[in-house]
C-alpha cells in the first residue's frame, strides 16, 4: 500500500513542478506583452501628451492605465521573483526537508552578486542521516515537498492570472480611448 501513496506522492509532485515551469513560461511571455510599451515610449508618451490635451476625461484615463500597467508589471515581477521560503507556509510538524535540501547552504548577501567558496551545511554523511528511513518517513517527505510546491504553483498562478486580467484591461482601455480618438477625430 505504502508504495502506492508513495508512486502517487512523487507523481502528483512531478506534475505540480511541471506547472510552475509552464508557469514560468507563460510569465516569460508575459513580460513580453507587459514591456512592449517601453520600446516605443517616445511614440506612446507623444500619443499620450496629445490626447492628455483633448479633456480631463482623457487625462483621467491615461492615468488609470498607466496605473494598471504599473499594478501588471508588478504582479508579473512578483511572478518571477523567487517565492519566500515554502517552508513557512506549512502548518503543523514539518519533515525533514531531505527531498529538495532547502537547508543545505547559507548564503551571504554578497553571494548574489560574487562567486566563493560556500560549504554546505551537512557533510555527506550527516546528510545521509536526515534521509527517510521507511516508507512513512518517505511518504512524510513527499507530502511536505508537495505542501510546498502547491504554494508555490498556487501563488505563481494567481499572480500571473492577475497580470493577465490588468494587462487586458489596460490594453483594452487603451484601445477604447485611442478608438473614441479617433472616432472624434473623424468628426
Amino acid at each position: 500500500m505504502s508504495v502506492r501513496k508513495i508512486e502517487f506522492l512523487y507523481q502528483s509532485l512531478s506534475d505540480t513542478q511541471a506547472i510552475i515551469r509552464a508557469t514560468d513560461v507563460k510569465l516569460g511571455f508575459l513580460f513580453a506583452i507587459v514591456l512592449l510599451p517601453i520600446t516605443v515610449f517616445s511614440d506612446v508618451y507623444e500619443i499620450a501628451m496629445n490626447l492628455a490635451s483633448e479633456s480631463k476625461f482623457m487625462t483621467v484615463g491615461l492615468g488609470l492605465i498607466l496605473t494598471l500597467w504599473f499594478m501588471s508589471f508588478y504582479t508579473l515581477f512578483l511572478g518571477v521573483v523567487a517565492i519566500s521560503n515554502p517552508y513557512m507556509s506549512v502548518s503543523g510538524e514539518k519533515a525533514k526537508g531531505a527531498f529538495h535540501g532547502g537547508d543545505l547552504f547559507n548564503f551571504r548577501f554578497t553571494d548574489r552578486f560574487i562567486n566563493r567558496p560556500v560549504l554546505s551545511n551537512y557533510t555527506v554523511d550527516d546528510f545521509v542521516k536526515i534521509l527517510p528511513d521507511d516508507d512513512t518517513e518517505i511518504i512524510k517527505e513527499l507530502v511536505f515537498e508537495k505542501i510546498k510546491t502547491t504554494y508555490i504553483r498556487d501563488i505563481k498562478t494567481k499572480r500571473a492570472s492577475q497580470c493577465v486580467i490588468l494587462a487586458f484591461l489596460w490594453i483594452t482601455l487603451g484601445a477604447a480611448i485611442w478608438g473614441y480618438h479617433l472616432f472624434k477625430v473623424s468628426l
